[in-house]
């Protein structure tokens, strides 16, 4: 057996189980700050409590009023249904260690969408970064059709990449805070979606509020699939001399909830055994 090959087609399998799994728990914003101006971010569905949100960087939707942000689901006849109720933030601003926000949806007018959240059971707050694989998922703004955009009219085209994760010890810009981030590799060339040859990756503009996941091969069985991966922080940047996309890890989004909505400490904290409103 071609053992180039025969890894190859892992990655790319596990890369369009992960893309798959992903899609269905993820949502593009549409971004209008102005008159004839579009912008893009992305967003990853979860339901805490009894509470339906959209997690994404705060950067994104901080300075916007909810009628300048229109959602975009895979299947864009639903896109109309995510309304939105109140949104969130904490950070967004150059130099802040946070850039976490929330959109909350209006949980009655979900019911009819085939639309899919994550769940607490579905996030890590701790892994091992050794012997793990990253995955970063989003919608770059390079695949979006602008004129399409201008009228809140999205086709939207995914990025889910399987990449590394920085580790302990290697070189990191000075602003990166092990505490609250998590990092991955960018590289210029990857395998991407169902593929097995490389491709260039876009410009990861657009998949700032976008997810970033842990994976973690089971070595005793070849089955492949999102059982494996957890989600454990959302991108907010990235640094392109070292090639690094940077997030905030899922606990920052955590507790900028408990923060808005205090019944869920309860739950937040016997879920993971942390006090969340630190």
């Amino acid at each position: 057996m071609n053992t180039d090959k025969s890894i190859a087609a892992m990655v790319s399998a596990t890369n369009s189980a992960l893309c798959n799994f992903a899609l269905l728990h993820s949502v593009g914003l549409g971004l209008y700050p102005r008159r004839n101006h579009v912008e893009n971010g992305s967003g990853t569905l979860f339901k805490v409590g009894g509470h339906y949100f959209i997690a994404t960087a705060a950067h994104c939707v901080r300075d916007l009023n909810l009628d300048q942000i229109r959602v975009a689901y895979r299947d864009s006849k639903h896109s109309d249904n995510f309304a939105l109720r109140k949104k969130g933030s904490t950070g967004g601003t150059k130099g802040d260690p946070c850039d976490v926000a929330y959109l909350e949806l209006d949980g009655s007018a979900l019911e009819p969408m085939p639309a899919q959240f994550l769940t607490l059971d579905q996030i890590a707050l701790e892994y091992n970064v050794t012997e793990s694989m990253g995955f970063l998922f989003g919608f770059p703004s390079e695949l979006v059709p602008k004129d399409a955009a201008l009228k809140r009219q999205f086709r939207l085209r995914s990025l889910g990449l399987l990449t590394l994760l920085v580790k302990e010890g290697d070189p990191v810009p000075d602003f990166v805070d092990k505490n609250t981030d998590v990092v991955v590799k960018y590289p210029e060339q990857a395998i991407q979606g169902d593929g097995k040859d490389l491709h260039p990756v876009p410009h990861p503009e657009g998949i700032s509020g976008g997810s970033i996941w842990i994976y973690n091969p089971d070595p005793d069985t070849r089955v492949i699939g999102s059982h494996n991966a957890r989600f454990i922080g959302i991108q907010k940047s990235w640094f392109r001399s070292q090639r690094i996309a940077i997030g905030n890890k899922v606990i920052v989004w955590l507790r900028l909830l408990v923060r808005d909505y205090p019944d869920l400490r309860e739950t937040l904290d016997q879920k993971f055994g942390v006090n969340m409103a630190r």
